[in-house]
């Protein structure tokens, strides 16, 4: 099972415009904000359209970093819900911040990864980690 959390101020569109190609196992978490809430009709169609679980997550603001923080925390409990579970995540953004997650969990035998979209495309090489 894969799971998508989405840094949309980060990526915006691009990051999302593969979600017509996940399947039906897959679960997508769209972290948004108020300065990043609108998505093309064409975008929006992709959205109803992918067999995904797509959730929007409405980000509380007030800091300048609440995405990010309210992104990993939802990270900590999807990992700890999950503890027994072959799950792979991703993290879909280009703040590089994220690489510490990903080193973090990857240390402890999660599958988990950083890509600047649902295609999977990986950034950095050094950002991958061996899977559970």
């Amino acid at each position: 099972m894969r799971h998508y959390l989405v840094d949309f101020e980060n990526v915006r569109s691009h990051g999302i415009d593969h979600i017509n190609t996940l399947s039906a196992e897959d679960h997508v978490k769209i972290f948004y904000s108020t300065n990043s809430n609108n998505i093309p009709i064409s975008l929006h169609r992709k959205i109803v359209a992918s067999p995904a679980k797509v959730d929007f997550v409405a980000v509380e603001s007030g800091t300048k970093n609440a995405l990010d923080f309210q992104l990993a925390t939802c990270l900590g409990y999807l990992m700890a819900e999950n503890k027994n579970a072959d799950i792979e995540v991703y993290i879909v953004s280009k703040d590089k911040g994220f690489s510490c997650l990903v080193t973090y969990w990857g240390k402890r035998n999660y599958s988990i990864h950083q890509v600047i979209d649902l295609s999977r495309k990986e950034e950095k090489a050094e950002l991958k980690h061996p899977k559970r």
